[in-house]
């Protein structure tokens, strides 16, 4: 899979993710549970990644 999109705010890749999948293109979102990580991981490392 290649990294299309990263964002810290969950339902921006979220709906990019829904939008494509409505065309017919399979997506899968990544980093959604890191959150909690916030301050021991280096802060791009937790952004949620479509």
């Amino acid at each position: 899979m290649k990294l299309v999109y990263s964002h810290p705010n969950s339902m921006i890749p979220g709906s990019m993710s829904s939008a494509l999948n409505e065309e017919g293109i399979e997506t899968e979102i990544r980093n959604d549970i890191l959150g909690g990580a916030a301050g021991e991981i280096a802060p791009g490392e937790i952004w949620i990644e479509l």
